[in-house]
C-alpha cells in the first residue's frame, strides 16, 4: 500500500469535490451559452437582419461646405438601431470641376472620421455617379438650360438602386429596403432611429415623421415689433400628412420594393411628359415631393405617422 506525504493528503481528499463542482459548474453554464448562430438555427435569425435605410441626398458644390453636418446627422440619428443599417448615397446634380470633385472626396474623408471618434463604426458614404448625359435622356429640356430641380438626377439614381437590388454581387451600391429621399443641406435628429426602427420592424410601407419647414407660413406669424417679438413666418414647426404642401420630402422614407414595382419616378408622379413646354414643365415639378408622396400613399397599405420632429428642412 502506497503511503502519501501528509502534505499531498488535502489535496487528493479534495480532488473528487473540485471534479464534482467543476461537472455541475459546466453543465448548469452550459443552458446559459448563446448557439452559434447558423443558417439552420432558425431560432436566432430575424427576418429584417440587416435591413438597409439608403438615405438618397442630393447635392452640388455650393453645399459642401454643409455636407459634414448633414452626414453626420444621419449616422448620429442611426447609428445604433438595429437592425436598421445605414447608407448614405450622394448624387451630384451638376457638372462638377476636378477641383470640386477634390473637395467632395476630401470632405467625405475628414466626415468619415469624425464619425468614428470614440471607436464608433465606419459609416457608409457612397457617391453614385450620374452623368450629365443621363439626366438629359430621362429630361431632354436639361439641354436647354431649365432646371430639372434634381429629379432627373433622383429618376436615374433609382433605377441604379434597383439594379444593384436584382443583381447585389455585381456592384458596390448598397441593397436598399428602404429609401429616404433628401438634400445634402438638412439636418436629422439623434433620436430618428429611435422613432423608425419599430415602424422598419413591422415592415411599414411609408413612413414620414413631423418637421421644421424653411419655407414660410403667413397665417402663423406671431411677431409682434410693439413687444420686441420677431417672426418672419419661417423655421416653424410642421406636423406633416401624406398631401402636397403638407410635407417635404425627407420627412418620409419609402419600401423600395414598392417604389420598384410601382415604377414610382418623380417626373412621371409629376406629370413631366416628352414634348412639354420649359414653363410647364417646371411649373408641375414645383409639386413632384408631393405628387411622388401621394402616389406612394395610394399604393401603402400599412403607413406610419410620427409625431415627433425629427427633420428640420434648410
Amino acid at each position: 500500500m502506497v503511503t502519501l506525504p501528509a502534505r499531498w493528503r488535502p489535496i487528493v481528499i479534495l480532488l473528487p469535490f473540485a471534479l464534482l463542482f467543476s461537472f455541475l459548474c459546466f453543465i448548469l453554464l452550459g443552458y446559459d451559452l448563446p448557439t452559434p448562430l447558423t443558417t439552420s438555427n432558425k431560432k436566432h435569425t430575424s427576418p429584417l437582419t440587416n435591413t438597409h435605410l439608403c438615405v438618397l441626398a442630393r447635392t452640388y458644390p455650393k453645399q459642401y461646405t454643409y455636407l459634414p453636418a448633414f452626414l453626420l446627422s444621419v449616422v448620429k440619428g442611426t447609428d445604433h438601431s438595429a437592425p436598421l443599417e445605414t447608407t448614405v448615397v450622394l448624387v451630384v446634380t451638376e457638372s462638377t470641376t476636378k477641383e470640386e470633385e477634390r473637395v467632395l472626396r476630401e470632405t467625405l474623408r475628414v466626415t468619415e472620421q469624425a464619425a468614428m471618434v470614440g471607436g464608433n463604426p465606419r459609416p457608409r458614404f457612397v457617391k453614385l455617379e450620374v452623368g450629365k448625359e443621363e439626366a438629359e435622356h430621362a429630361y431632354p429640356l436639361l439641354k436647354d438650360g431649365w432646371s430639372d430641380y434634381g429629379y432627373a438626377y433622383t429618376d436615374v439614381a433609382i433605377e441604379k438602386l434597383a439594379t444593384a437590388s436584382s443583381s447585389p454581387h455585381a456592384t458596390t451600391l448598397p441593397k436598399c429596403n428602404y429609401l429616404m429621399f433628401t438634400n445634402a443641406d438638412n439636418l436629422y435628429s439623434s433620436r430618428l432611429g429611435t422613432h423608425i426602427t419599430p415602424h422598419i420592424t413591422a415592415q411599414t410601407d411609408m413612413i414620414a415623421f413631423d418637421m421644421i419647414s424653411s419655407h414660410r407660413w403667413g397665417s402663423r406669424n406671431v411677431g409682434d415689433s410693439k413687444q420686441s417679438i420677431f417672426d418672419d413666418s419661417t423655421m416653424k414647426h410642421l406636423t406633416v400628412a401624406f398631401k402636397t404642401g403638407e410635407i417635404d420630402l425627407g420627412a418620409s422614407m419609402h419600401r423600395f420594393d414598392l417604389v420598384v414595382k410601382h415604377g414610382l419616378r418623380f417626373l412621371k408622379a409629376a406629370g413631366v411628359t416628352e414634348g412639354m413646354g420649359g414653363e410647364e414643365a417646371t411649373a408641375k415639378l414645383w409639386n413632384a415631393d408631393g405628387n411622388f408622396i401621394e402616389a406612394m400613399k395610394e399604393i401603402a397599405e400599412k403607413t406610419a405617422l410620427i409625431r415627433q420632429t425629427l427633420f428640420v428642412h434648410q
